[in-house]
Formats: structure tokens, C-alpha cells, sequence
């Protein structure tokens, strides 16, 4: 099985986010998502934190917030704002909530479908382009439940998210590629740096 989560218990994330930000209380629509671009105030301190103990330059940042029991029909592949190509950043997940939540990847088609445009949570395009392919027509290839943990993440396959009996609000930090051409390089330097445990996943 394709390994595409690993997570990285030592660094802390505990003052990310800014104190003053709350999690939104907004009633979901329909499709039982809201996507927040770019609007989640990271903590300075610990950018420096990251870039300093991690070489990890900020980027971006999303929050994703799924009701309780909603279930994706589309898996997706993130690519870049402006370019029709895979998105390159090195991306980590942490969630709070959605307990007994699945993200799960799936093997990617030959075939590219053509790129479509997230929604935000106020209705508006956030630049944000992606590739949508339906499940059911899909084979999987791994499986996790983000929990409150910093989780390594792959983006560049197919993925989609099956949330348990609670919302599922979460967090995703886009940071500057280090020149990879693959997951499988992050990856590695991921754990050169003993920062992952690839036997384990932890």
C-alpha cells in the first residue's frame, strides 16, 4: 500500500494559530463544507519556530469544516493558483474534531480531468484550482484519520475525507517547496531528518 500520511510528534503546534481566532459556528450549506482561504492568522512566533527548527518557510494556510456525517463523492488533487500543474508545497494537516473522520487517497487515473475552482466559505473563487475525480470510480490506496497531530500530507494523488459523528475542522499549512520533484524525495528528507518514522507512519 502507497503511504501518504506521516505524522511528526515533535512539532508543536499548540500556539499556531493566533489566540484571538475562534473556530466558525456558521451553519453548513448544502454540500456540507466551508473552506477558509488564506483568513487563518497564523501565530508569528511559531512561523519563526518552524522556519528555524524545520526549514519550513510559510506559504499558505486553509481551514477546512465538514459536518458531521457528510461523506465526499469527489476525490481531488490540489494544484497550483495560477498554474494547471500539481501543487509543490510541503503541506501539513492537523485537525480538531471529527472524530472517527477518514481522509483516504486513491490511485491516480491516466487521464487528467480538467481543473475546477474551490468555493470559500463566503461564496467567493479563492484562486484555488483543483482536479476532481469521481469516488466510485476510484481504487484505494490509503487511509487516515487525522487527529491533532502535525501530519505530513500528500496532495498530488487523489484524496477525499469521510467524516465521523463530530464536525471535522482542519487545519492545512502550505509551505514553500524545497525543490522536490516527488513526494517520495520529501519524504525522505522528512526522514534523514528524523522527523517521521517511515516504518511506522509516526
Amino acid at each position: 500500500m502507497t503511504k501518504c500520511w506521516y505524522r511528526i510528534p515533535s512539532m508543536r503546534i499548540w500556539d499556531a494559530i493566533h489566540p484571538d481566532f475562534k473556530l466558525p459556528t456558521q451553519d453548513f450549506d448544502e454540500t456540507g463544507l466551508a473552506i477558509y482561504w488564506g483568513i487563518v492568522p497564523m501565530n508569528l512566533g511559531w512561523c519563526d519556530y518552524i522556519y528555524k527548527t524545520f526549514n519550513l518557510e510559510f506559504e499558505q494556510s486553509f481551514l477546512f469544516c465538514r459536518k458531521a456525517g457528510q461523506i465526499d463523492d469527489i476525490a481531488h488533487v490540489d494544484t497550483h493558483a495560477t498554474k494547471h500543474i500539481d501543487l509543490d508545497s510541503i503541506v501539513i494537516n492537523w485537525c480538531i474534531g471529527g472524530k472517527g473522520s477518514n481522509l483516504i487517497w486513491y490511485q491516480r487515473p491516466t487521464q487528467d480531468p480538467d481543473v475546477s475552482e474551490h468555493i470559500d466559505a463566503h461564496g467567493n473563487g479563492t484562486n484555488t484550482i483543483y482536479r476532481g475525480w469521481p469516488v466510485n470510480t476510484l481504487q484505494e490506496i490509503d487511509r487516515c484519520e487525522i487527529l491533532r497531530i502535525p501530519t505530513l500530507t500528500r496532495v498530488t494523488v487523489p484524496h477525499s475525507v469521510i467524516t465521523g459523528s463530530q464536525p471535522r475542522y482542519c487545519f492545512s499549512i502550505r509551505f514553500k517547496s524545497w525543490g522536490h520533484n516527488s513526494w517520495e524525495e520529501t519524504v525522505q528528507d522528512f526522514q534523514q531528518r528524523g522527523w517521521i518514522d517511515v516504518d511506522t507512519g509516526n
